[in-house]
């Protein structure tokens, strides 16, 4: 459920399964609910002469419309995009930055299970830009990960992009635990303030006492700040890309009953507080997918079903 970016690479790659996935999706719960308006009449015969609720038929068309409602800006970027993509690389990343200037800014921030110490115990701060501009600027300070000045619908996976890489270039002490996002203060918002605050208490004594690291920590050189900036210019143009595809953050719950429904008394969850896009879109893509092939079935060959 996590994003399925770990370089510049498979960034790209996820931009493209986001324009399939939203594009598939609109198209597949258009057709659901053109279906379902065009043959109601028989659609209502058939569920009410089979003991089929007949809310379920409603159920359908509303979970497709408010999809289509929610999707829709991704929808439509995904359309653009491909558009931006026929002019050319020089001419898609002109228009695409002229759009992150212009629009709406904010302040992103994440925080990490570890301590971040750049060359000199000091914070690391490098810009997002390349050669035809620059989006924002990543400031890491202690836990606190911020993407500063971003434009509002900077996709999530950026985050996953600078973790993974300091995760490799950095040297860890005081711990054997990889680098992971703890808190995303966008869906967690009083728990990582709770979170930040006591990061910034332990910094401050281990300060005052001037002794060993108080906090588990992860050392990164020059070098490795100069590798994450290299990493952030070389996927300036998906993050680009990425703002045509809004993200739509959600937590996830897995839950398996022990005992089959409706006698579900014991289950077993599992929750994880962000999804990537690619996941929980691509499962609302393959329901609606569902939907299709069953409405299409039934349309095409209708069940026999008893007289009034």
């Amino acid at each position: 459920m996590e994003a399925p970016a770990v370089d510049p690479r498979s960034l790209r790659r996820r931009t493209n399964w986001l324009i399939v996935i939203h594009l598939v999706l609109a198209v597949a719960a258009v057709a659901v609910i053109a279906l379902v308006v065009w043959r109601i009449r028989l659609l209502m015969t058939l569920a009410q002469r089979s003991n089929v609720e007949t809310l379920v038929i409603a159920f359908v068309v509303v979970f497709l419309a408010y999809m289509l409602v929610t999707t829709g800006p991704a929808s439509i970027g995904a359309l653009r995009l491909l558009g931006y993509r026929l002019l050319g690389t020089e001419r898609a990343q002109r228009s695409l930055q002229r759009k992150a200037v212009a629009d709406r800014k904010e302040t992103m921030r994440s925080y990490l299970n570890l301590v971040i110490r750049g060359p000199r115990g000091q914070d690391i701060e490098v810009p997002i830009q390349d050669r035809f501009g620059k989006l924002c600027s990543v400031r890491i300070h202690l836990a606190e990960v911020a993407f500063v000045d971003a434009p509002q619908e900077l996709t999530h996976s950026a985050l996953q992009l600078v973790v993974q890489t300091l995760g490799e270039v950095g040297r860890l002490e005081g711990t054997d635990h990889e680098l992971t996002v703890l808190y995303w203060d966008s869906l967690e918002e009083s728990q990582a303030e709770a979170y930040a605050s006591q990061v910034g208490a332990f910094d401050r004594l281990e300060r005052g006492l001037g002794k060993e690291p108080l906090w588990p920590v992860l050392h990164v050189d020059a070098a490795g700040v100069t590798r994450l900036q290299d990493m952030l210019k070389e996927a300036a143009p998906s993050f680009r890309e990425n703002l045509l595809l809004p993200d739509i953050e959600y937590s996830a719950e897995f839950a398996i009953p022990i005992i089959p429904e409706p006698f579900a008394f014991m289950r077993l969850v599992r929750r994880k507080e962000h999804a990537d896009a690619v996941a929980s879109m691509g499962c609302a893509t393959l329901m609606a997918l569902v939907f299709l092939a069953g409405i299409s079935w039934l349309l095409l060959d209708p069940p026999w079903v008893p007289g009034k």
